[in-house]
C-alpha cells in the first residue's frame, strides 16, 4: 500500500513484493494488481496524475507548516512522500499534546515520539488503560486531518523499550 501510494512504479513494485513477500510477479501481474488498487482508489490515482502534470511547488500541512517542494531533485515519487509524512506528523504532534494531560492521570509519561509511533512510562498496573487513552488519542488526532481514511492504532506493553519481554 505505501509503495503504491509514494508511486512506486511497476519494476519497483515487482521488487518490493519479491523482497519482502517472496512473490515473484510478472510485469503483467504487477500492473493487474497495481490497477486493482487505483480502481479500489482513484483518488490516490488522480491526485498522482495530477502531482505528475502540475508538481505542487509549496504544500501547506493542516496546522500550517510550509513543504517547498519545486527544489531539483524532488521526483513524484519524493513529493507524494513528504506531503503524506508532513501530514503524518501534524497529527502526531497533535497527539502528544493531547495525550499529556490524560497520561499524567494515569501516572505515566510520554518518553518520545518515534516515527508514527509514541512511547510512553507508565505503572505497571495503569498500562491497558493508558494503551486505550494513547489509541483513542492517535485515532482522533488523524481523523481531524484526514477524516476519510480509516486509522487502526495498535499499542504492545512490554517491561523494556525492545517490546520483547
Amino acid at each position: 500500500n505505501f509503495g503504491l501510494l509514494y508511486a512506486i512504479g511497476v519494476d519497483g513494485f515487482r521488487r518490493l513484493a519479491r523482497k519482502q513477500y517472496g512473490l515473484r510477479l510478472t510485469e503483467n501481474d504487477a500492473n493487474g494488481l497495481m490497477n486493482s488498487f487505483f480502481d479500489a482508489f482513484p483518488e490516490v490515482f488522480a491526485w498522482h496524475d495530477r502531482e505528475a502534470r502540475e508538481p505542487t511547488e509549496v504544500f501547506v500541512t493542516p496546522l500550517g507548516r510550509r513543504l517547498h517542494l519545486a527544489r531539483p531533485g524532488i521526483e513524484l515519487p519524493a513529493r507524494l512522500a513528504r506531503m503524506i509524512q508532513a501530514i503524518e506528523a501534524d497529527a502526531i504532534k497533535t497527539a502528544l499534546v493531547e495525550l499529556a494531560e490524560p497520561l499524567r492521570a494515569t501516572g505515566g509519561r510520554i518518553v518520545m515520539p518515534i516515527y508514527d509511533a509514541i512511547l510512553i512510562e507508565v505503572p505497571h498496573e495503569q498500562a491497558e488503560e493508558a494503551g486505550e487513552i494513547l489509541a483513542e488519542i492517535m485515532r482522533s488526532a488523524m481523523a481531524r486531518f484526514i477524516p476519510s481514511v480509516p486509522v487502526q492504532v495498535k499499542t504492545k506493553t512490554g517491561t523494556d523499550w525492545s517490546f520483547g519481554g
